[in-house]
């Protein structure tokens, strides 16, 4: 099992599983960012939607935070991890100021995958 197939089964109950995509309340994002760091995970990407009744909807306008270009400026990966995931927690503290109501999916990689 890999260390993001951990991670899904860690937090599933937190939130809605569909496929291999894993849906969390932007609320409970924080403590899934601070297990990625401990797990010494980069968060290169954080979509956002909304949950209703009837279906999974992308917020428009389009909200999603790109964090791959920390690959190309830091080149140590305990520094990867730090930008990236540091920019992610920076980034739903805005947003979940905003709407609290809003799920969010990651991209996570781990150390020497290919983007």
């Amino acid at each position: 099992m890999s260390l993001e197939e951990s991670l899904i089964d860690k937090f599933q109950n937190r939130g809605i599983l569909s496929g291999e995509e894993l849906y969390l309340n932007i609320l409970d994002s924080f403590d899934f960012i601070s297990a990625c760091t401990d797990l010494n995970l980069a968060i290169i990407g954080v979509d956002f939607f909304y949950i209703k009744a009837d279906g999974t909807y992308p917020i428009f306008p389009n909200k999603n935070l790109d964090c791959s270009s920390f690959l190309r400026k830091q080149e140590q990966w305990v520094d990867i991890v730090k930008s990236c995931n540091k920019f992610a927690k920076d980034s739903l503290l805005i947003e979940s100021n905003k709407d609290s109501s809003q799920y969010c999916t990651f991209v996570v990689i781990e150390e020497g995958e290919k983007v």
